[in-house]
């Protein structure tokens, strides 16, 4: 070893190097007292002959013994120097480095509590080494030794407080570490690097939103970690960054973000899925309940915000342009950031690829968890909503019958789901004049369905697809095309369909709209052209069509129909019909009919259709019922009765040709019999 330029004494030299730590600690405190005297005196020179010294007779040493008194005296030099050591910081905390990643644990231990002191004397000026210092924290963070792990978390909370004191520090190369970093598998590393995050969006001065598609990838990885902590954490801040866009959206690029949540959906991570897809469905036992339970309620609520980042701004981002609206052909979600995308398979984040991940995760049918299967048809609704696409038609064809054989699913959240992505995707791109054959395009299929399935979808199961199918299409153009496809099938199966189809127009709010523009019939065509048009259908039920007669207040004609009854076979289901139909008159929607028992010119057919229909009972609970109703109604002199000459009959007699509709009907029911 060189003799001390400095003329450091020998026995202090030898205590530097020996193996017994006070007498290190006894050499650092001449070293101490001496730097002291020279700060005093303003010796810079030989302050700086001292830590090069140190530095290239101690740190520099292979020795572990001799690296550590080399770290304990610069240390030292440090403390001594207090506030002024940042006079020669370069020169002390280089080694310091150096030695933080030393194969000895116990010299990478004294470099931690170097730098521990070095910083605590420095404070604001230490950050512009804060990117060195940053990545030490998180590679010890990682360290086997706990004592080290713990070093290393004192100096993070230190290297914090001094932020918090000191807003001027840099960011940005902080954040590109982060990146780096969040992708590590350790879980001390994920909690520092959590940390940083989490604190990082504390600091007032700090922006962290405008860095997110920078740690969103790696942040949805970590949310997936098997330590509960963690994925608490991670979910914590995913949420806080969640509800800062909602308010802050214009500093985001939403085109990179869109892309890594897609990318998450086609994951084959379990757990990852798990958040992108609210996918539940691991059923290992070994799991805990209570876990489990909380990992479904994570990914459920990660998912909607999800959703959100991928919905929301395409409506609140069409911002105003020099004061004016944007012109409606500009309104598609790329080119509200970038004009410029193309709308080939890679500018569009690979739809094509992720539709088919989607839909093999859907063709799993019962494998699947049901909260799955709705994050997967969420997913497709929005990509089909919000974004550009353009896709092949075997893919196209392969998706349809996968979301066409998800309808008998046993969940209606599924069911309900699915219906919408069938209509975004049969009718996006659509014009009016398409609408009536897309409708078509989806109902035929779904007839066919119900038609080679009937065992497995249930009549109710039917009407709820039905009901939920109006509520996302206009009701008219679903009832019209049913009945037109329904003509091509078996007297049979027609006869069941009309029969749930007429429950559903009679009963549900969701064809109200319907029903009230039938009882229009005779003030304008559309209503004349609905009727005859669902007559024709409904004739293969004879109940339905009296049913339909009945709402449309064509009471003479229906007064017709039932005493043709007489001619059919009465089976127990045209019974079971005809008691639900009384039950019906009893309701709300029949408020009108019942009033029209009052009424001189409606009153001799109406009140003929009702004791045709009583005729036609046995003597039960809802003949009594119907009964009881016919007795309170007075039997009012009508104007005309045999005729049927009141200006409203008249009026319809000339638009609808009942002779040809009575007669219609008679011949379907020769089929229904034959």
């Amino acid at each position: 070893m060189n003799s001390s330029p400095i003329q450091l004494p020998p026995l202090c030299i030898r205590s530097l190097n020996d193996k017994v730590f006070e007498k290190k600690k006894a050499a650092c405190r001449q070293i101490e007292i001496m730097t002291k005297e020279w700060n005093t005196l303003g010796c810079s020179d030989q302050i700086k002959e001292l830590i090069a010294y140190f530095v290239q007779d101690f740190i520099n040493n292979p020795q572990p013994n001799s690296k550590i008194g080399g770290l304990l005296a610069l240390s030292s030099v440090a403390i001594a120097l207090d506030k002024d050591s940042s006079l020669y910081i370069k020169d002390i905390i280089r080694p310091i480095f150096s030695c933080a990643y030393d194969c000895n644990r116990d010299v990478r231990y004294r470099a931690l509590e170097a730098l521990y002191n070095v910083v605590k004397c420095v404070r604001g000026r230490i950050l512009i080494y804060l990117d060195e210092i940053f990545d030490t924290i998180i590679r010890m963070c990682e360290d086997s030794d706990l004592s080290i792990r713990e070093a290393s978390n004192l100096v993070d909370k230190l290297i914090k407080d001094i932020i918090i004191e000191n807003s001027t520090f840099n960011v940005v190369t902080l954040v590109e570490i982060i990146r780096e970093r969040i992708y590590a598998l350790t879980p001390n590393t994920r909690k520092m690097i959590l940390s940083w995050i989490s604190f990082l969006d504390s600091v007032p001065d700090v922006d962290l939103l405008i860095f997110i598609q920078d740690i969103l990838d790696g942040l949805l990885k970590i949310s997936c970690d098997a330590n509960l902590d963690i994925r608490r954490t991670a979910e914590a801040i995913l949420r806080e960054f969640f509800d800062k866009i909602k308010y802050e959206h214009e500093k985001v690029e939403f085109k990179p973000l869109i892309k890594i949540l897609l990318i998450h959906v086609q994951t084959d991570n379990q757990l990852v899925q798990e958040i992108s897809l609210q996918c539940d469905q691991d059923s290992n036992d070994k799991i805990d309940a209570t876990l489990q339970k909380r990992n479904t309620e994570m990914a459920k609520n990660l998912n909607e915000d999800l959703m959100n980042l991928v919905t929301k701004f395409k409506y609140d981002t069409l911002m105003t342009q020099n004061g004016k609206p944007l012109e409606s052909e500009n309104f598609t979600f790329d080119n509200i950031h970038d004009k410029s995308i193309t709308h080939n398979q890679e500018e569009q984040f690979k739809i094509s690829r992720i539709l088919i991940v989607l839909v093999n995760e859907l063709e799993l049918g019962p494998k699947s968890s049901n909260q799955t299967k709705v994050a997967i048809l969420e997913w497709i609704l929005q990509i089909y909503t919000n974004l550009e696409i353009d896709i092949d038609d075997q893919l196209q064809t392969r998706l349809f019958d996968v979301l066409l054989n998800t309808l008998p699913d046993s969940s209606e959240n599924v069911v309900t789901m699915d219906l919408k992505v069938l209509g975004k995707v049969i009718f996006k791109n659509s014009n009016t004049e398409d609408n009536s054959r897309n409708c078509k395009k989806l109902i035929k299929p779904l007839v066919d369905l119900f038609y080679n399935n009937g065992n497995q979808i249930a009549k109710d199961r039917r009407a709820f697809i039905i009901c939920q199918l109006c509520t996302i299409m206009d009701g008219q153009l679903v009832y019209i095309s049913f009945s037109e496809i329904l003509l091509n099938y078996d007297r049979k199966f027609v006869r069941s369909m009309v029969h749930t189809l007429n429950t559903i127009l009679l009963t549900s709010k969701e064809l109200n709209q319907l029903r009230i523009e039938l009882k229009c019939i005779g003030r304008n065509r559309e209503s004349i052209r609905l009727f005859t048009f669902l007559y024709k259908t409904w004739c293969h039920s004879a109940v339905s069509v009296v049913s339909l007669c009945l709402m449309t207040k064509c009471y003479r004609h229906a007064s017709e129909l039932i005493m043709h009854f007489g001619n059919l076979n009465i089976t127990i289901d045209i019974l079971m019909e005809i008691d639900q139909l009384i039950q019906l008159l009893e309701s709300p929607i029949f408020t009108s009919l019942r009033l029209d028992l009052l009424d001189t010119d409606k009153q001799y057919y109406l009140r003929k259709s009702l004791q045709g229909l009583l005729m036609l009972l046995p003597q039960s609970e809802t003949f009594r019922l119907l009964r009881k109703r016919l007795q309170c109604v007075p039997i009012l002199e009508a104007r005309s009765t045999k005729d049927d000459s009141s200006k409203t009959k008249d009026e319809l007699s000339k638009q609808i040709d009942f002779k040809e509709l009575f007669a219609y009907f008679v011949e379907a029911q020769k089929t229904q019999m034959g």
